[in-house]
């Protein structure tokens, strides 16, 4: 069967005028949603009201340099500049990397933005952290440390933190015995679970 131009055409603004209604409903439907869930949080996610929190995580972190593959632990604590758990926010950290002969510590600050989805107590929280590096590795080494990347966080109950980082990047340069490098490295899936106060 030939397709003439007209049948080609009116085909074309049957699919625009399907599209454009899904589009309304969707459009309708999920707004509807949010409108809904903005009136009725559940009260294990509302927002929360505390400004101080810690965070404890644990991952992997992978060198970029040489593929070696190390544990990671990383402690913060913090004050959000708003008063509540939203807003910009600003802490220390003591962070701990560990493998078979190697163990390296990181003292630093962090600056994050934890921005709420939703209106509940679900957040993205993008960060920065700069830091000093002293560690053992055949031979002891300091340095600087930078990283930056973004946590997920869920707020239950106004206190207890659960979070997940998919993915982060850390750029240090070192000291050693042997003169000054450059490391990369990759964190990424780190889990983590914390409280307000």
């Amino acid at each position: 069967m030939k397709m003439t131009h007209k049948n080609t055409i009116s085909n074309k603004v049957l699919w625009l005028r399907r599209f454009v209604g899904m589009f309304l409903f969707v459009t309708l439907f999920v707004g509807g949603v949010v409108g809904e869930a903005e009136a009725s949080t559940p009260r294990i996610l509302r927002p929360g009201t505390r400004a101080a929190m810690y965070q404890g995580s644990l991952g992997p972190v992978v060198s970029v340099n040489n593929g070696s593959v190390a544990g990671y632990l990383s402690n913060v604590i913090g004050f959000h500049f708003s008063g509540t758990s939203s807003g910009p926010a600003l802490g220390g950290v003591l962070d701990l990397t560990f493998a078979t002969g190697f163990v390296e510590f990181i003292l630093g600050g962090r600056f994050w933005w934890d921005i709420p989805i939703a209106h509940m107590a679900i957040y993205v929280a993008p960060f920065v952290q700069p830091g000093f590096v002293i560690g053992s590795a055949n031979g002891a080494f300091v340095g600087f440390d930078l990283q930056f990347g973004a946590d997920l966080r869920v707020l239950l109950n106004n206190r207890l933190i659960l979070s997940l980082r998919p993915i982060s990047f850390d750029l240090q340069i070192l000291g050693t015995g042997f003169g000054v490098g450059v490391g990369f490295a990759i964190q990424f899936m780190h889990l983590g679970v914390g409280v307000t106060f």
